[in-house]
């Protein structure tokens, strides 16, 4: 993943453009100089940080604040969107352990009206965040100029091995299985450069990754409509003459049910209907 955030930080040419990067993490505040450390060596430009402030939660004895990530991440992004220039797009990233595709679901859905304001507290107290968080939420977003702000979100896949489970997500949240996948869909839209895709999956090779399984992966981004035959005729083209994926003779077909999701309209609500009360 430090290699993948190095290309991310780059861009998708030849000379960086300095991508911005934050990161937000509910480990301890105390941390923070540690984790800080450990990205500055290897390589990770960012911009900012945000972790959760573990002592002052025990403090005030509020300990079901030390679980409940849901409101502390989207108090961090809403803080964050409120720096930024009007009309930014952000792409996010996550993994499927602290519930980031419910988060950035949710916030993308409020930054661009799909979940209404006056409906945030409910929804946002159907999903565990506090009252006094969801309140703070609340008018949080009422400082905000509305508008599209979250282009796509990438969900690292830790705990879920198959990715059938983010279809109720897509296509606005998509899931992944490791760095190669992330860099391949950053790649098809114009995130990073196809030489970054290059490096991520040396990287990822000379660590022990099969060649077998990266094909497999790949193979499932095209099952997922994620990818289109041109897009895996591109990779194939660059990475097969180097060694980093085997032949790829016969794709899986594109699933229907992934074509139809890729279909759905910018209206819709990335969050599925079982967490907002429907």
């Amino acid at each position: 993943m430090a290699r993948l955030f190095r290309e991310i930080r780059l861009g998708p040419a030849d000379d960086s453009r300095e991508t911005p990067l934050y990161f937000v993490s509910a480990s301890p505040s105390q941390l923070r100089t540690v984790i800080e450390q450990k990205m500055t060596l290897d390589g990770i430009g960012f911009d900012g940080t945000t972790f959760k402030n573990w002592g002052r939660v025990l403090r005030r004895m509020k300990l079901r604040r030390l679980r409940e990530q849901v409101g502390f991440k989207l108090t961090a992004l809403l803080t964050g969107r409120a720096a930024l220039p009007t009309g930014a797009h952000e792409i996010l990233l996550g993994d499927d352990l602290e519930n980031d595709p419910l988060t950035y679901a949710i916030y993308a859905d409020i930054l661009a009206g799909r979940i209404p304001v006056g409906d945030l507290h409910r929804v946002l107290t159907l999903n565990g965040v506090g009252e006094t968080d969801a309140r703070s939420l609340v008018s949080d977003l009422r400082a905000l100029r509305p508008g599209r702000g979250v282009r796509r979100a990438y969900i690292r896949m830790e705990r879920h091995a198959d990715p059938q489970w983010s279809i109720d997500y897509a296509p606005g949240i998509v899931g992944c299985t490791g760095a190669f996948q992330i860099a391949a869909a950053l790649w098809k839209e114009g995130s990073i450069r196809l030489e970054g895709v290059v490096q991520v999956v040396s990287n990822l090779v000379s660590r022990g990754v099969s060649l077998g399984d990266l094909g497999a992966r790949l193979d499932d981004l095209a099952r997922r409509a994620i990818l289109d035959p041109n897009d895996v005729e591109t990779l194939v083209a660059r990475l097969g003459p180097i060694d980093l994926l085997p032949p790829m003779p016969d794709l899986t077909p594109p699933d229907p049910a992934w074509v139809a999701a890729w279909k759905r309209g910018p209206e819709r609500l990335w969050t599925p209907a079982r967490f907002v009360g429907e």
